[in-house]
């Protein structure tokens, strides 16, 4: 049996057990439901790079479309409650019906609740780089909505856990999550979460501690402080051993590539500090520095960079094997170690009901970027309709312009129920 049928097992377990009725609790039914259904086409750049000389037999094309349903549910009794998260979806040539939740909650008493099944999770506060949502791959994510939106439309994690709330406001929670895979490259690890959430400075402080097992142990924080009514500052960090990025040692003169071992012993740091301030006129403006240690090195990169000049163009196989490792070595959501991040937004546009919000993810090491605009407006209170445009920039080779897709233009609608 595999670990997952024997992880379903254990929670199906809990769950007949849980269902036992109790006399500490009013055993009452209760019922909630709320949809979505989204649609977007977008217009995209497509020119060859070296890293991706055919764009098309990539799997890159110059549109996308697609639409997706969702339906989040919650089905109480007493004590025992049930929520679940359905997606149906398809984009360009095909569908796919995935369960993102599907978790049973079960609340011992006031303070202790504890749960088993698939859950959808998410920690900091960061809006560009996030080091502590350690669930969660931004390569998922289809960054074409608004942040809240494409945070949530992706598939969960299956764990089992619990959490403890405090009189003083705080709480403890322990999870674990068997095989986890966020990608579902195959490569998963059994990953623990223990974690406590207080206050501080008399409440003016909001923190997080945090500790993690699995393949890359090590410890998280994250705190908030808030200034009057108009600022606050915010951290996001962690501090874990090894490094999931592989270091390329040197390129052969048939092309061969030489790697090094995963870096697995290492303590790397990842954080990202944040300033967020509100204006008189409503609008936003959120500025974060993050700093990756596990990203590639100014040498790292130079290795890297000669490798993809000397396999282009692709003249023999080698070049072409060696082409794809590097795709493989570079198929992270980011690749260096200093960044800067701007996010500017308003929800009352000149004082209409037009939401904007324009972001730069600028890339410090070599001083290419991506840009984005967003513009919304809700046509009614259920439905909206939206315009999203994203820019890269940088010199050749430089890392966000490794990829074809260096522009687009989207257009988007959402209906919620």
């Amino acid at each position: 049996m595999s670990k997952s049928a024997h992880f379903f097992k254990h929670v199906f377990g809990l769950i007949a057990c849980l269902l036992v009725p109790t006399d500490a609790y009013s055993l009452e039914w209760s019922f909630d439901t709320t949809g979505r259904v989204s649609a977007y086409y977008s217009i995209i750049s497509q020119g060859h790079t070296d890293l991706v000389p055919d764009p098309t037999r990539s799997g890159y094309h110059g549109y996308a479309y697609a639409a997706d349903a969702m339906l989040q549910s919650k089905l109480a009794y007493g004590p025992v409650s049930l929520s679940t998260q359905l997606r149906f979806s398809g984009a360009n040539d095909h569908t796919n019906l995935s369960v993102d939740e599907a978790f049973v909650e079960y609340q011992v008493n006031d303070l202790l609740y504890v749960y088993a099944g698939r859950r959808l999770r998410s920690f900091g506060q960061a809006y560009g780089l996030n080091p502590v949502d350690v669930y969660h791959d931004p390569l998922i994510e289809n960054r074409l909505y608004p942040a809240a939106q494409t945070r949530n439309d992706v598939q969960g994690q299956d764990m089992i856990g619990l959490d403890l709330l405090f009189a003083n406001g705080g709480s403890l929670g322990f999870a674990f999550a068997p095989n986890m895979d966020p990608r579902n490259q195959g490569a998963g690890e059994n990953f623990w979460l223990l974690q406590y959430s207080g206050f501080g400075v008399g409440g003016a402080v909001d923190y997080t501690l945090s500790a993690y097992g699995g393949l890359r142990p090590g410890i998280g924080f994250s705190a908030s402080y808030g200034i009057g009514d108009a600022n606050v500052f915010y951290v996001d960090a962690t501090l874990r051993r090894g490094r999931q990025k592989q270091t390329l040692l040197s390129i052969a003169p048939d092309a061969a590539l030489h790697f090094d071992g995963l870096d697995e012993k290492s303590v790397k740091p990842y954080i990202t500090v944040g300033w967020g301030h509100t204006f008189g006129n409503g609008a936003g403006l959120n500025l974060e520095y993050t700093l990756d240690t596990a990203g590639y090195s100014n040498q790292e990169w130079a290795a890297i960079s000669q490798a993809i000049d000397m396999v282009s163009p692709v003249a023999t196989p080698q070049m072409g094997h060696t082409l794809g490792q590097l795709n493989r070595l570079l198929n992270h959501y980011t690749l260096r170690q200093n960044y800067g991040f701007m996010r500017l937004s308003h929800d009352n546009v000149f004082g209409t009901q037009i939401k904007s919000a324009l972001t730069v993810l600028h890339g410090f090491d070599d001083g290419s970027g991506s840009v984005g605009l967003r513009i919304e407006y809700p046509v009614t209170e259920a439905i909206e309709i939206g315009l999203y445009a994203s820019q890269k920039y940088g010199v050749h080779n430089s890392e966000f312009m490794l990829r074809p897709n260096t522009s687009s233009l989207s257009i988007y609608a959402t209906v919620r129920f």
